[in-house]
């Protein structure tokens, strides 16, 4: 009787756990904020934002970037990638987006048009491509990045 018992408030605990601990649903992808150029010397620029999420679940899990591709005037410059970040439970968060580029590959012919371009309007067209990887045990899920967004040039 008294393993019956234990069996019985052990398979409870175990269902009480197994409800309140589930994935609801993925974390909310707000935005792309925050973009700057935050260094710049004869030798590279650093692009720095940050990506924003809110997470309702009791659990938290990881996010990945994966493939995400750093676009000026619509002209690869960077991918970036980054280790694995730990997802806080109930809670908003954001994930530090960075790339280091070359001056090189900025004045590579191909985009001198696009960079004389920005220089005249002082502004130039900032894009993310690629996705980001939500997992947690057993689920997982991938969030399409394609985001623009116009930064102004300070000379």
């Amino acid at each position: 009787m008294i393993k019956k018992d234990i069996s019985v408030a052990a398979l409870l605990l175990y269902l009480l756990v197994s409800v309140s601990c589930s994935v609801k649903e993925k974390p909310e992808f707000l935005k792309i904020d925050d973009i700057n150029i935050s260094e710049s010397n004869r030798e590279f620029v650093v692009i720095t934002g940050n990506a924003f999420f809110n997470n309702i679940n009791h659990i938290g899990g990881e996010l990945k970037l994966d493939k995400v591709d750093l676009l000026f005037n619509k002209k690869k410059v960077a991918q970036l990638s980054t280790e694995k970040f730990d997802v806080p439970p109930k809670d908003e968060f954001t994930i530090p987006l960075t790339a280091k580029i070359a001056k090189k590959e900025l004045l590579n012919t191909s985009h001198i048009q696009g960079i004389l371009g920005s220089l005249l309007t002082k502004k130039i067209e900032v894009s993310y491509q690629g996705d980001i990887i939500y997992s947690i045990v057993g689920f997982s899920y991938t969030y399409n990045l394609n985001e623009l967004h116009n930064i102004n040039i300070k000379l």
